[in-house]
């Protein structure tokens, strides 16, 4: 067997272990590797973040469990938008017909209908959306635990900030 670099240690050995393209020279230097991997991470908060919204059971937008299809999880602001991915606040439950028939193809109404049912949280979104912070490996790894937890309040980014620039009124 040649000799690899392993990705993790980065030592030229033996590399028994590979996944992709990528080796490792050990069990141990593969699970490391990948506690720190923020694409890994990612899919795995995704995919967590989004059972968690849909255990809600209902559509938020008719409160009714099922009222165009599976719910699904959907975001207020795009997921493009880093800070704010795995921000509960920024999470809806909604059934297949709404979060298509009317969150992507009516946004204006759907942003009017969202500012009147969910005054506070607008604009909390609206205070947050400005607000920049890159997710480290471990503030991941913790809002996974968080997810996984059900804890609702550790969800919430920026809610300290936001409490401080509405108390100080500097709020957008």
């Amino acid at each position: 067997m040649r000799l690899k670099k392993c990705v993790n240690c980065l030592q030229k050995k033996r590399c028994p272990y590979k996944k992709g393209k990528k080796h490792f020279c050990s069990k141990e230097c593969k699970e490391e590797y990948y506690l720190n991997d923020t694409k890994t991470l990612t899919k795995e908060l995704d995919k967590a973040m989004s059972q968690l919204v849909r255990s809600k059971g209902i559509c938020e937008a008719s409160d009714v469990s099922s009222c165009g299809g599976e719910l699904q999880d959907a975001h207020f602001i795009s997921r493009s938008n880093l800070s704010l991915r795995w921000d509960i606040m920024n999470h809806l439950s909604l059934c297949y017909k709404h979060h298509f028939f009317f969150a992507h193809r009516n946004p204006f109404e759907f942003v009017l209908w969202f500012e009147k049912k969910f005054p506070e949280r607008y604009n909390y979104l609206k205070f947050a959306r400005t607000q920049s912070k890159k997710w480290t490996p471990e503030e991941m790894r913790q809002t996974l635990e968080n997810i996984k937890k059900s804890n609702l309040k550790a969800l919430v980014r920026f809610y300290k900030e936001y409490i401080y620039a509405k108390t100080h009124n500097t709020t957008t």
